[in-house]
């Protein structure tokens, strides 16, 4: 009997077989939480990502605001820009 590998063609029917093959030595319940841990792995990014630019559009607002301020704007402008920047945060997703 000859050893060895024998080279498959990739894209066809027996690549995808091979493949098949690779993947059933995991049984469904590892494949399963793989997939999970993934799914919720990405999830956990988006929130962060999300809570960040929340913390930073904050940050930039108590920022420009306190400037103004200091700089002793009129008090409707003042209002004017932070009604701006409440409705740039709301539009945030």
């Amino acid at each position: 009997m000859r050893s060895g590998r024998v080279p498959v063609p990739e894209g066809s029917m027996f690549a995808h077989l091979h493949e098949c093959a690779k993947l059933s030595i995991f049984t469904e319940d590892f494949l399963i939480s793989e997939a999970k841990n993934m799914s919720d792995r990405n999830y956990e990014l988006y929130v962060e990502k999300k809570r960040s630019r929340a913390e930073g559009l904050a940050e930039g607002e108590a920022n420009v605001l306190g400037v103004m301020k200091d700089m002793n704007f009129p008090a409707e402008q003042i209002a004017e820009v932070q009604a701006r920047l409440a409705a740039m945060a709301a539009k945030q997703p």
